[in-house]
């Protein structure tokens, strides 16, 4: 818990200096893969031009994350049976 909340700290301190210095970084934390995720926006328009990861590697993973939770799933089922 400590580790997330000092995770946390690092980020908003990173988004502060970038609004500080004048550039569009964002950083901030995928909660479900854990993992940090970097976007870069037009300034004028607010219009997110990058994000590392990219959109559709996030979703994948995501879908990853999600069949691991229903495969667990089904091996206690049958380990239970």
């Amino acid at each position: 818990k400590d580790l997330q909340k000092n995770l946390k700290e690092a980020i908003n301190l990173l988004n502060e200096q970038m609004r500080a210095t004048g550039r569009n970084l964002n950083f901030s934390m995928d909660q479900a893969l854990n993992r940090t995720v970097i976007t870069v926006k037009n300034s004028q328009t607010g219009e997110i031009v990058r994000q590392i990861p990219d959109e559709t590697v996030l979703r994948v993973a995501h879908n990853i994350e999600k069949l691991k939770g229903i495969l667990l799933d089904e091996k206690i089922y049958l380990l239970v049976e």
